[in-house]
């Protein structure tokens, strides 16, 4: 499995204690699979379209969601929960024509806040 995560954000401290992460970005990559296109039509359904520009689809309702990375086995390894995300960018590999190489999406995600739990 090829994965790759990394964040930029703010720590916020209280009192000395860590609390968590805001307003920042994480960037997922992924292998891309033909069955599952949520993610793109989220980034699609966020942002208005530039030709024809107007609202978005989904009119800036922002979602909470988790990050969970897998152990060989199966079993979640860890997890980060993230409240007020929005997709920023959205790319897909370049498809060739005789590569070995497997397709992968990366998705950088703007966030209110994150919280690794696992």
């Amino acid at each position: 499995m090829r994965w790759k995560l990394c964040f930029t954000q703010r720590l916020n401290r209280l009192g000395g204690c860590y609390t968590g992460v805001s307003n920042g970005t994480a960037t997922v990559e992924y292998v891309s699979t033909v069955q599952d296109d949520r993610l793109i039509k989220w980034y699609t359904d966020s942002h208005s379209q530039p030709t024809t520009g107007g609202g978005t689809t989904n009119k800036g309702v922002l979602k909470t969601g988790s990050i969970i990375l897998y152990n060989q086995g199966g079993e979640e390894a860890a997890r980060w929960n993230l409240t007020g995300v929005m997709p920023k960018t959205y790319k897909s590999s370049q498809l060739e024509a005789g590569t070995t190489e497997l397709a992968t999406e990366t998705v950088e995600l703007v966030f209110h806040s994150i919280r690794r739990t696992k």
